[in-house]
């Protein structure tokens, strides 16, 4: 508390507190000596601290120290872990290979064999004399279904082979299916052990526990050192606050044993639930005449401001102790959960050790399980790779056959064509000849009358036989069998 150059409004006339004035403010300055159990909590916090502080100092560095092999041990089975889980990830990389490749074979069979479903043989194609019309149109959409009489390219393919290949690949994917849920059964056992350490390492740390408020975890992330620290900061500030109240204490008694009457008024206002009751060792409360005239009046009234000043203040440094107490009790708090959560952390360690020798004790039948998918997975990837092989095989010769039935489409296009211009021209040539027939007919009728009767009939066999009919027809050839497929020859000769 400080001096302060203001005097209360209630003073008397001269500037001066009056007596009643002077009784209050002793009564409010004989209560705040309250504050001395507060000061007393204050320095038993420090020494609980110190003693606190020390054990877990100890704890600490002990825990520190095989917390420092846990985490490193615990690092070497996350890097067998780790060597377990790579051996399944590679194969699961390889065997995704190896199905995209055969998913692109076989996805290329099925195209083929879906084409080849969806191609309809025209009748024309089947049957000895095809048409012009029938062999126009090659392949009909798969969105209408084939008569139950028309067949497909699908007909003319043995299925069996393929789909016994892929019975089989699957009867292989399945095998290794099993032998990856082995593998993965296994590291999921591991995983378990590995998580329950874990586990165990994260409730070490304090920082990390999710039930500490966020203005206890802000206190935890201070050192001890520092902690320490503030409580002996303070505690000092808080004796220091003390002795100012019992500074304006003693100086409120002096007030009134140079004020005339001011005894007998202290002790008739001094309650009785004061923290130290009426001393009657005290002069204040025995009937001596008031030493007024050992202060002259500028001593006395300098001392009067400094005590109505202080007297203001008075509250405030309550309270100022009381709530340095109140956080020195909050980091007493902390440093009671520090020591718990490292003797916690002792006993968890302790526990944790015995774990890590049980699963080290596992080490060997997982390093062979690995081994052992590993050479599993090697003759399965071969085995799945080669008949890939076969798929891809098989839907080449397929296309090839798709193909080649184009190509027989358009060479039966080609032969109609050219049958058709030979139906052309033969049909000219008939016109032609059936012209040349009636004028040749007539020419000879015109002949025949006009020098007939002069003509002896046995001169020319000829001369009264009929004009020649000549007759255009397709000829059938046998397979093989080389030349057109039509010819023109002389039927006869009409006489």
């Amino acid at each position: 508390m400080t001096p302060s150059p203001h005097v209360s409004p209630s003073a008397s006339y001269n500037g001066e507190p009056t007596l009643e004035q002077l009784v209050t403010h002793f009564v409010a300055a004989k209560r705040s000596l309250s504050a001395t159990t507060d000061a007393y909590r204050a320095n038993e916090i420090v020494n609980t601290a110190r003693e606190l502080i020390e054990e877990t100092a100890v704890l600490q560095a002990k825990n520190t120290f095989v917390r420092h092999g846990v985490e490193e041990e615990v690092s070497v089975l996350h890097s067998i872990r780790d060597g377990l889980d790579s051996v399944g990830r590679n194969a699961e990389v390889e065997f995704k290979t190896v199905i995209t490749s055969l998913d692109v074979a076989n996805d290329g069979l099925q195209e083929t064999l879906s084409s080849l479903r969806a191609t309809l043989i025209p009748s024309s194609v089947i049957s000895s004399q095809p048409t012009l019309d029938e062999t126009s149109s090659s392949i009909t959409s798969s969105q209408s279904p084939p008569p139950p009489s028309q067949k497909t390219l699908h007909d003319f393919i043995d299925e069996s082979t393929h789909l016994k290949l892929l019975d089989s690949l699957r009867a292989t994917i399945d095998a290794y299916n099993s032998a990856q849920q082995s593998l993965q059964a296994t590291i999921s056992t591991f995983d378990t052990s590995l998580s329950s350490l874990h586990t165990s390492l994260t409730r070490l740390s304090s920082l990390s526990s999710s039930s500490t408020p966020p203005s206890q975890q802000d206190q935890e992330s201070e050192s001890i050192p520092t902690l320490f620290h503030t409580l002996t900061d303070h505690a000092h500030e808080t004796a220091s606050l003390l002795h100012s109240l019992i500074a304006h204490y003693d100086l409120c008694a002096t007030a009134l044993k140079h004020t005339e009457g001011g005894c007998s008024a202290a002790r008739a206002a001094n309650p009785s639930s004061s923290p130290f009751g009426q001393d009657e060792s005290d002069s204040l409360y025995k009937d001596t005449p008031t030493p007024h005239a050992a202060l002259d009046a500028s001593s006395r009234a300098e001392m009067l401001a400094v005590l109505v000043a202080d007297a203001a203040e008075v509250e405030d440094v309550v309270l100022e102790i009381r709530s340095r107490v109140t956080s020195m009790e909050s980091s007493l708090d902390t440093l009671r959960q520090l020591h718990s959560r490292a003797r916690e952390s002792h006993k968890a360690l302790s526990t944790l050790l015995s774990s890590l020798r049980r699963l080290g004790a596992e080490m060997p039948s997982l390093v062979a399980a690995a081994r052992g998918f590993r050479r599993e997975w090697a003759a399965l990837g071969g085995e799945i790779e080669g008949k890939t092989g076969e798929i891809a095989e098989l839907g080449v010769f397929y296309t090839g056959f798709a193909d080649a039935y184009k190509r027989l489409l358009k060479e039966v296009a080609r032969r109609d064509a050219v049958k058709a211009k030979m139906r052309k021209v033969a049909e000219r040539a008939r016109r032609e000849i059936e012209a040349l027939e009636l004028e040749d007919r007539d020419m000879r009728v015109v002949f025949v009358n006009e020098v007939g009767e002069y003509l002896p009939r046995d001169i020319w066999p000829g001369l009264e036989e009929g004009a020649p009919r000549w007759v255009v027809k397709e000829v059938a050839r046998e397979v093989g069998e080389g030349g057109g497929e039509g010819t023109l020859g002389e039927e006869g000769v009409e006489g």
